[in-house]
């Protein structure tokens, strides 16, 4: 019941806040420009004089990434915004980065007040602010995000023609910004360009099985995205971005290979286990391999290149069973740790 009351006060949020440039954006805070101006200590305080001069800056003349930066600086002291999200311009780059994003708005004179004392922004007073942009006195500046648009089913933005799941997608973990889910097996990760498997993806899926982001949360990605990938026989963990800044960073920690990963397969046969080959914990620990301190098993190590590149994998047996038709009449359950990762590695590495 808590879960649904806490659901509904954040769709009572989500079609409460203003629409912005075009509809499928919505405004999630807004400052007004004092009447008299910004102080002239901190604009002198918070910029060069040369700066000042080339812009001709005053007090009451600004650019709209210097009026963003005044507003973060002005803004400092209070509390945060009620939905969590405050101006946050400490650099001329960062807003003229957003400015050129087009989530900063700029609203000529003072907002509208309806009969019950709400403010409203006037459509015909509101545009998309660009760097070049001077703001005034009494000018609104408001941020926007694209929040309609926003993939998700039974979320107040849900525009899906589809009622129901491709098939169940179980997830592990979830917050405002990445999840993990794990994966079946049989279903590919990603579609092909040309329309390949349909809707009978993990990313057409995630809609489904996930929860949209808290309104407020920073560079939400219209639709969450798989990080990595699995092959479509390999059921496991598949983590996944729902904001742009955690898509950035996972990726960047695959890339660099921090991310240490383990899998578990079913070999036909009885592997023999050369002792040349064996290591143990320690010096599979040395190589990079992700193993627990408390383990003092064997391991098997293959360091066997593909297609010209280095291709090492670690691996030990976890238990055997008979098996009619299986080489030897034998099954291998194999627990795996690739140091490199290349195309089918783990298929090829065991094959033999």
């Amino acid at each position: 019941a808590t879960e649904d009351k806490e659901e509904a006060n954040e769709s009572s949020i989500l079609s409460a806040l203003p629409r912005g440039i075009p509809p499928t954006f919505s405004i999630l805070n807004h400052a007004t420009i004092p009447a008299d101006g910004v102080p002239s200590s901190l604009l002198k305080n918070t910029l060069p004089l040369d700066i000042i001069t080339r812009l001709q800056l005053t007090h009451q003349n600004l650019t709209l990434p210097t009026a963003l930066m005044m507003i973060t600086a002005m803004q400092e002291d209070e509390d945060e915004d009620e939905r969590g999200y405050k101006f946050e311009y400490t650099s001329q780059s960062k807003a003229r980065k957003d400015c050129r994003r087009g989530v900063i708005l700029i609203h000529r004179g003072p907002l509208g007040i309806d009969a019950e004392g709400n403010e409203f922004f006037h459509d015909d007073r509101m545009s998309v602010g660009r760097v070049g942009d001077r703001v005034y006195p009494g000018d609104v500046i408001a941020i926007q995000t694209r929040m309609t648009g926003v993939k998700y089913i039974n979320s107040p933005s849900d525009d899906t023609h589809h009622s129901s799941a491709p098939f169940h997608l179980p997830v592990v973990y979830q917050d405002d910004y990445f999840a993990i889910v794990n994966k079946p097996e049989g279903v590919v990760v990603f579609g092909h360009k040309n329309g390949g498997y349909g809707r009978n993806t993990v990313k057409s899926t995630l809609p489904y099985a996930l929860d949209p982001p808290k309104v407020g949360t920073f560079s939400v990605m219209r639709r969450a995205s798989p990080v990595h990938r699995l092959d479509r026989a390999t059921s496991g963990l598949l983590v996944v971005a729902k904001t742009k800044p955690a898509m950035q960073e996972l990726s960047r920690q695959f890339k660099e290979r921090r991310v240490k990963k383990t899998y578990t397969a079913i070999v036909s046969g009885k592997i023999q286990e050369p002792s040349e080959t064996s290591i143990t914990s320690k010096q599979a620990q040395e190589l990079g391999v992700c193993i627990e301190n408390s383990e003092e098993a064997l391991w098997q190590i293959i360091d066997d290149d593909l297609e010209n590149q280095s291709a090492v994998t670690i691996w030990r047996p976890l238990k055997q069973w008979p098996l009619e038709h299986a080489w030897n009449n034998t099954a291998t359950m194999v627990e795996l740790k690739p140091k490199t990762g290349r195309y089918h590695q783990l298929r090829r590495h065991m094959a033999w």
